[in-house]
């Protein structure tokens, strides 16, 4: 493993989910207003060593996907939560962190094997992934030794792109060569 240090965000609206992982452990996640995020890129930039966003991927031409929920082309929500993808890149670039933008349907192959699994399938492969045996009742103490605390809503797709990343090896074209 190489420990590199990934932001992983899961974009919204207002507010997003958020994680920083390298692959087998959590150092900080949580679900904050977007500009409490910002902030937070621009103060650990020496801590942070790529990132990965969540991409909408378009369906039909006129509904971008969000997770299992479907965000209108032209929807003040859509426009809010393309905003805060930009912000969030700029924000990386102005510091010099690498980023990359991940398609969620890569992330469901990787996890569950189906472009068409639900998020109750990904928090079930994501339990899996992690050395938990999967229940039909969630129970996020399972996940404390990795994760440090629970995790709800929109980090357990934080924590998807995260695992998708780093278990591609995506991540590892991000290594810097020693004494860089």
């Amino acid at each position: 493993m190489c420990n590199l240090k990934g932001l992983f965000i899961d974009p919204g609206t207002r507010v997003s989910g958020w994680i920083i992982w390298d692959g087998e452990k959590c150092y900080e996640r949580g679900l904050d207003a977007n500009k409490d995020i910002k902030e937070m890129i621009l103060s650990s930039k020496n801590q942070i060593d790529y990132m990965g966003i969540e991409k909408f991927e378009n369906r039909s031409g006129m509904n971008f996907a969000k997770g299992n929920k479907f965000i209108a082309a032209g929807s003040e929500d859509f426009h809010w939560a393309i905003f805060w993808m930009g912000i969030f890149c700029a924000t990386v670039e102005s510091v010099n962190i690498p980023w990359e933008f991940i398609i969620r349907k890569e992330v469901k192959l990787h996890l569950t094997y189906s472009i068409t699994a639900s998020d109750s399938d990904i928090h079930a492969a994501i339990i899996e992934k992690l050395g938990k045996k999967s229940t039909k009742k969630f129970n996020n103490e399972m996940l404390q030794d990795k994760i440090y605390g629970s995790i709800t809503e929109d980090i357990w797709q934080a924590l998807g792109l995260g695992l998708y990343y780093t278990g591609t090896g995506r991540h590892t074209k991000f290594i810097r060569p020693s004494g860089h």
